[in-house]
């Protein structure tokens, strides 16, 4: 990435791809941002921008490196696959752009705090950084072996899909209520028609996953 290209990116605001931070002040919350990263479908971490799109740069970029490196090999469960580029903005100061990869593995977590042993899944959604709820684990667990789903389109897919034609989406909860089946039964059903091609699942961190028609 050269200078131009940052200011591009820039230009087009925080989205699924682009996240912006004035610098590493919180390397727990960095953590969350680029397993979410990894976890959807990559994206750009760019150190030394602000929220309002102000490109101020950094004028210590070692130290920002230094703090990068000991985020994604003590705060990060598994490896990262990323692009570092230093784009130098005048002459004392630069920004550090981190290209993160999408994860071979997933789903990838990030620890609160060096030394944690249990860490919290994220995914990347609209130009947030949301948990992953335990369905979207699961979803991400079975696309990673690459698990073959034939679906069965039997009832339960097909008032699902006429829940969503009606309300415009629909969550384990409401199948459950609506066509009184477990939620067991709910879930599976719902995760199948995700991994077969039918649903997208949009996870809300602290709502109810919502799965709308592709």
């Amino acid at each position: 990435m050269n200078l131009k290209e940052l200011e591009n990116r820039v230009r087009g605001g925080e989205n699924l791809f682009t996240e912006f931070k004035h610098k590493i002040n919180f390397p727990e919350k960095i953590a969350r941002e680029i397993v979410a990263f990894s976890n959807t479908q990559g994206g750009w971490l760019l150190i030394g921008v602000d929220d309002n799109k102000l490109i101020s740069g950094i004028k210590n970029i070692e130290e920002e490196v230094f703090e990068f490196n000991k985020i994604i090999t003590k705060l990060i469960k598994f490896s990262i696959e990323y692009t570092a580029f230093q784009i130098p903005i005048s002459e004392k100061k630069t920004v550090l752009a981190l290209q993160i990869k999408e994860s071979k593995q997933k789903p990838n977590f990030a620890f609160e705090k060096i030394g944690d042993k249990t860490g919290i899944a994220y995914v990347r959604v609209a130009d947030k950084s949301v948990q992953a709820s335990s369905v979207v684990i699961k979803i991400l667990e079975l696309q990673t072996i690459n698990k073959e789903v034939r679906i069965k389109f039997g009832d339960i897919e097909s008032k699902t899909m006429q829940i969503i034609q009606k309300n415009g989406f629909v969550s384990v909860k409401s199948l459950v209520e609506t066509l009184l089946i477990s939620n067991q039964t709910a879930t599976e059903s719902l995760i199948n028609m995700v991994l077969g091609g039918i649903l997208k699942i949009i996870p809300e961190e602290g709502k109810e996953d919502k799965f709308y028609e592709i």
